[in-house]
């Protein structure tokens, strides 16, 4: 299984350091005058949204799941490896943000009450929302297989993103007080490490569903 692993981040090495690259300009971009993370949680999800659709892109044009068949590999270390990919991936985006917003706060914003704490709660929260993604887009994937999952994937994320901006614009237009950083408050309150746990929890129920899925396509 480790083997596979390590596959999976030799082959998305390049597109990790694209990603990682920009991430770092976009982030200190947008952190040169003042505070901004959205930036953190924005890179965490594009970084694993990218990679993992890029990864299942050149499995399924290099034929690797019928190769897999072929080989004395048990199906379920398959699935289980592309799933501990998609942790590794995400980890590693929310530590390169939180590091580098840290950086920016630090020697671009000296004379702003900035806390290193701020940048924690948007980078869980993207790494817990790219999580679900990532189980969901791999259920998808060994269900309906990778083009049709990942034109899916676009669609969903495409109605979220519209769907979540027409709520913005409702709001506004109803004079609404979208206090972010209450929103954070009542998060923090309700126990943030609940919620990553839940988050886990139905990620591994995603495992386990791609795991018989993939088992009932080799008995095919």
């Amino acid at each position: 299984m480790l083997n596979l692993i390590l596959k999976d981040i030799y082959n998305s090495k390049k597109i990790i350091i694209l990603y990682a690259l920009v991430g770092i300009g976009l982030i200190l971009s947008m952190n040169m005058s003042s505070p901004n993370t959205g930036s953190v949680g924005a890179f965490v999800f594009i970084m694993a949204y990218g990679v993992v659709i890029r990864n299942e892109y050149l499995e399924d044009k290099n034929n690797a799941y019928t190769l897999y068949r072929t080989l004395p590999i048990r199906p379920y270390k398959v699935v289980v490896s592309k799933y501990i990919t998609g942790i590794l991936v995400i980890m590693l985006a929310m530590v390169l943000s939180v590091s580098v917003q840290c950086f920016a706060s630090r020697f671009f914003l000296t004379g702003l009450p900035v806390s290193p704490q701020q940048f924690y709660l948007p980078a869980v929260s993207a790494g817990c929302s790219a999580l679900m993604f990532v189980g969901g887009f791999y259920v998808m994937a060994f269900k309906y297989g990778t083009v049709k999952a990942i034109n899916y994937a676009r669609l969903i994320l495409f109605a979220l993103f519209c769907g979540l901006m027409f709520l913005i614009t409702i709001l506004k237009r109803m004079a609404v007080d979208m206090n972010l950083s209450g929103i954070a408050s009542i998060i923090e309150n309700i126990r943030g490490i609940w919620i990553v746990l839940i988050v886990m929890a139905v990620y591994i129920m995603f495992m386990v569903i791609s795991i018989r899925l993939y088992g009932q396509k080799n008995e095919i």
